[in-house]
């Protein structure tokens, strides 16, 4: 062979080599996994092991207040053949006092007085037993009223309440208007149907205070 094909051929596969290093895609790299050891150990029964960075312990449960809003309900069945209590009486609604007159104290009825369409009431503070006395009270001031109320009311109740003290002897004291009927001429006739009848009787002996309150109410209606 002669020289100039010598040359020739290695220019020819030198440049095939660079064709070749040049164009040819390189081929994909494998990804070669790495490997992990694991060693496998016995653990005695009923214990494992905990993954990391878990505590092995579980916090204690947190005990929660019950709530005593919620009633525990009776599921209990009822007893047969069960009596039922009685209903309780309805309670009688509280007394009115009578207007002008002492709350708690000792006091007469109504009744009616000499004068037509008049009537009285008669009423002491405090605790008194003696009937006898607060009878001939009125009876004294139901002398000493005088005739008609002299005035009209229409068929409407006027009323005046006089309060006085009478003292062991029978002495009035203290005589007062303590409700006003609103008509003057009634309440100045009721005040001197107390003053006039002093003096009244004496106290009973029993009673043990010097004196006593009362409260006199005068009534009227015209008919």
């Amino acid at each position: 062979m002669s020289r100039q094909a010598i040359v020739g051929s290695t220019l020819a596969h030198a440049l095939a080599v660079w064709a070749l290093f040049f164009f040819v895609p390189p081929a994909p790299a494998r990804i070669v996994p790495s490997t992990i050891q694991v060693a496998l150990v016995n653990l005695p029964p009923g214990r494992t092991l905990p993954a990391r960075g878990v505590p092995s312990v579980a916090p204690p449960p947190v005990e929660t207040a019950p709530d005593e809003s919620k009633a525990p309900v009776d599921e209990a069945p009822p007893e047969k053949n069960a009596v039922r209590p009685p209903d309780e009486a309805p309670k009688a609604p509280p007394k009115r006092p009578t207007p002008g007159l002492p709350e708690g104290g000792t006091a007469l009825p109504k009744a009616a007085m000499g004068a037509s369409g008049l009537s009285g009431t008669l009423a002491v503070d405090g605790d008194f037993r003696w009937t006898y006395w607060l009878l001939a009270v009125r009876s004294a001031i139901d002398r000493n009223w005088g005739g008609s109320p002299g005035v009209i009311t229409g068929g409407k109740p006027i009323r005046a309440t006089v309060y006085f003290r009478v003292d062991r002897g029978g002495r009035i004291k203290d005589v007062r208007l303590t409700e006003s009927s609103g008509v003057a001429f009634f309440d100045q006739k009721a005040v001197r149907a107390v003053t006039v009848s002093d003096p009244l009787v004496r106290l009973p002996e029993d009673y043990r205070n010097d004196w006593v309150g009362v409260h006199f109410g005068f009534e009227y209606t015209d008919l």
